[in-house]
């Protein structure tokens, strides 16, 4: 019995090594169209896999620069192929095509040792009638489809490329020789090569067309894009324009290749390039502010990067080695592509989390200053342009002539203490807004970013003063700041109002009684500079509205 079972199980396994053999025999005819593409210029690497649960079989180069090929014994298929190039003429099947870009025959190999999908052979017929074929279904294939969407596809190739409305499977076929052309033929080929910035512009063109209609042709039309982008991009990409790059989910080959080469030659990294990389990195989540708010929020990171940076943050030179991936639309490569380029030794910047944890950090506090904006445009989107919303906006962001009248008052602040009523302050700074107390907290933290304080302190919990009421402005103090919730300030500022008080008995807060006061703020313990500063223009307040007593007994 064990003997039968022994030769049922060798049997099985003599059966299981010839299909192996048979399939590794079909993956040869690849070999011929495949290997040998390492050039100058662009290099790509294709790996296919033969069967599912293979071990993906590598065509093409090694890391060493070397070669080695599938055993092959398979009789071979002459490829009759032919790409038409962009604005040259065919005739198939009596339809005349004369935008090119596309490949015409019989035979065509792909990675899955069948002819490639986007192939089109003249001699498979077509519908006699324009019968339409709403539905190509996945992965379609020229040689597969039904003759009613053959003549569809042909129609569609005829009149343009452009009719809205068509399954974007027939986008994706004529996509798919777009695809070849790319990753294939302009590997090997200068010829090819000198195309791409053509067929660059015909995926843009068809973006624009079908884009919104299918987020999967989207990703696919973009990743091409980058990899054309990457395969001719010249050196010092930190330092050039960012072009329109994919969303996907990882960051694009282009960044990489910028990064990596800053990295390299120790250069800042600038804020437009630094905001791309924030936004296409994955793990850096863009809260509702900055999507409601996409134009403000760019703006206001770039000026918190460099505030915070100067000219752009320095980058490690990590050990892990830049690799670009791409994982072709079409079926007929079975694998991905792997682009071998001319700077392959850079490094690869997503694998430091240092510089990432920055800009995560930074996208959080710049969406954080944008959250009141944002939440009112949430509730009103009419009041973009209002008073109230310019309040709510980071300082950085107002028209120039609104902040420029704060820069002067700063300058009047810089000489002495600058003492008027709210409602002229309101004039100075030619705002036309409600003096509630959650607008003027709004208008204290603007002054404060131009490095003007105000009393009565309002964020401290002070009394919201009135349109008539009287305020101080002094300049923020550099040094350590103080904080009214201590023991010391308190007890200082209550000492304060009361000395006031007295002073204030014979109807008269004259001179040589403020200067005595002002004597024993410098000699008190436990205050910062900041805080002698915040009580000598508290007690310039006091001279012009003098505390209450209710208010004091409060207080006490």
């Amino acid at each position: 019995m064990g003997a039968i079972m022994k030769s049922e199980q060798s049997s099985r396994n003599d059966s299981s090594a010839a299909a192996n053999a048979d399939e590794e025999r079909s993956a040869s005819e690849v070999q011929e169209q495949l290997s040998g593409l390492v050039r100058e210029g662009l290099k790509i690497r294709v790996t296919i896999s033969t069967r599912a649960s293979d071990t993906p079989v590598t065509v093409g180069t090694t890391s060493g620069g070397g070669s080695y090929s599938i055993p092959n014994s398979a009789p071979r298929r002459t490829p009759d192929a032919k790409w038409i190039r962009a604005g040259e003429s065919v005739s198939i099947q009596g339809k005349i095509i004369s935008g090119g870009m596309m490949y015409v025959g019989s035979w065509l190999p792909a990675g899955n040792n069948e002819n490639d999908p986007c192939l089109i052979n003249p001699r498979l017929s077509i519908a006699a009638s324009r019968t339409r074929a709403d539905s190509m279904g996945y992965w379609p294939s020229y040689t597969r489809i039904l003759e009613a969407a053959r003549s569809q596809y042909l129609n569609w190739l005829a009149e343009g490329r452009k009719e809205r409305g068509i399954d974007i499977g027939y986008v994706f076929l004529f996509f798919y020789g777009l695809e070849r052309r790319v990753l294939v033929d302009a590997s090997g080929d200068d010829e090819s090569r000198s195309e791409l910035a053509t067929i660059a512009t015909e995926i843009e063109r068809l973006l624009t067309l079908y884009g919104a209609e299918s987020y999967s042709f989207q990703r696919y039309a973009f990743g091409l894009l980058d990899v054309i982008r990457s395969a001719s991009a010249g050196d010092k990409l930190y330092a050039q324009p960012i072009p329109d790059l994919p969303e996907t989910y990882e960051l694009p080959h282009y960044l990489k290749l910028a990064l990596g080469q800053a990295s390299r030659d120790k250069a800042p990294v600038p804020a437009n390039l630094a905001l791309a990389w924030a936004q296409r990195q994955p793990g850096i989540y863009f809260r509702t502010a900055a999507q409601r708010c996409a134009t403000e929020f760019d703006q206001l990171f770039r000026i918190r990067y460099q505030e915070k940076y100067g000219d752009g943050m320095i980058l490690p030179q990590n050990r892990t080695k830049l690799k670009c991936l791409y994982q072709p639309a079409s079926s007929g490569f079975r694998g991905q592509a792997e682009l071998r380029l001319p700077s392959n030794d850079l490094p690869d910047l997503t694998a430091v989390s240092g510089p990432i944890d920055a800009l995560a950090e930074l996208v959080k506090q710049t969406t954080e200053e944008l959250d009141p904006y944002s939440r009112l445009l949430g509730k009103s989107p009419d009041a973009k342009e209002t008073a109230a919303a310019r309040m709510l906006l980071p300082l950085p962001l107002w028209p120039e002539a609104g902040a420029q009248r704060f820069e002067e008052l700063l300058n009047k602040v810089r000489v002495s203490l600058v003492e008027m009523k709210l409602s002229a302050l309101l004039i100075t700074l030619d705002l036309a807004i409600a003096t509630e107390r959650k607008v003027l907290l709004q208008l204290t933290k603007h002054l404060d970013s131009k490095g003007i304080a105000m009393e009565p302190d309002i964020e401290a919990g002070a009394r919201t003063p009135k349109p008539e009421d009287h305020v101080v402005l002094f300049v923020k103090p550099t040094t350590v700041g103080s904080d009214p919730d201590q023991v010391h300030y308190r007890t200082a500022q209550l000492t304060l109002q009361l000395s006031a008080m007295v002073a204030m008995a014979d109807g008269e807060f004259n001179e040589p009684e403020q200067r005595f006061i002002e004597q024993q703020i410098a000699d008190w313990e436990g205050l910062t500079d900041a805080d002698r500063t915040r009580l000598h223009a508290h007690m310039r307040l006091m001279v012009i509205e003098l505390v209450t007593m209710v208010s004091l007994k409060k207080k006490i």
